[in-house]
Protein backbone atom coordinates (compact mmCIF):
# COMPACT_ATOMS: atom_id res chain seq x y z
CA UNK A 1 0.00 0.00 0.00
CA UNK A 2 1.58 3.32 -0.76
CA UNK A 3 1.51 6.30 2.28
CA UNK A 4 -1.08 8.90 1.44
CA UNK A 5 0.34 12.42 2.02
CA UNK A 6 -1.37 15.94 2.27
CA UNK A 7 -1.32 18.29 -0.30
CA UNK A 8 -2.41 22.05 -0.45
CA UNK A 9 -3.42 22.87 -4.02
CA UNK A 10 -3.87 26.64 -4.43
CA UNK A 11 -6.30 27.41 -7.33
CA UNK A 12 -5.66 30.97 -9.40
CA UNK A 13 -9.01 31.19 -9.76
CA UNK A 14 -9.41 32.54 -6.19
CA UNK A 15 -9.92 29.00 -4.22
CA UNK A 16 -6.76 28.95 -2.31
CA UNK A 17 -6.13 26.13 0.51
CA UNK A 18 -7.48 22.90 -1.17
CA UNK A 19 -6.47 19.78 0.27
CA UNK A 20 -5.97 16.86 -1.94
CA UNK A 21 -5.13 13.29 -1.18
CA UNK A 22 -3.11 11.79 -3.27
CA UNK A 23 -0.26 9.09 -3.12
CA UNK A 24 3.34 9.13 -4.22
CA UNK A 25 2.79 8.42 -7.97
CA UNK A 26 0.33 11.52 -7.48
CA UNK A 27 3.03 13.66 -5.99
CA UNK A 28 4.58 12.86 -9.20
CA UNK A 29 1.70 13.52 -11.18
CA UNK A 30 1.30 16.50 -9.45
CA UNK A 31 4.99 18.46 -10.12
CA UNK A 32 3.87 21.85 -10.15
CA UNK A 33 5.12 25.18 -7.72
CA UNK A 34 1.43 25.16 -6.79
CA UNK A 35 1.54 21.83 -5.65
CA UNK A 36 3.08 21.74 -1.70
CA UNK A 37 3.74 19.10 0.61
CA UNK A 38 1.56 19.92 3.39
Amino acid sequence: MAKKHYVMKEEIEGHRGDKWFITEEGLKHLKSSMAVEY
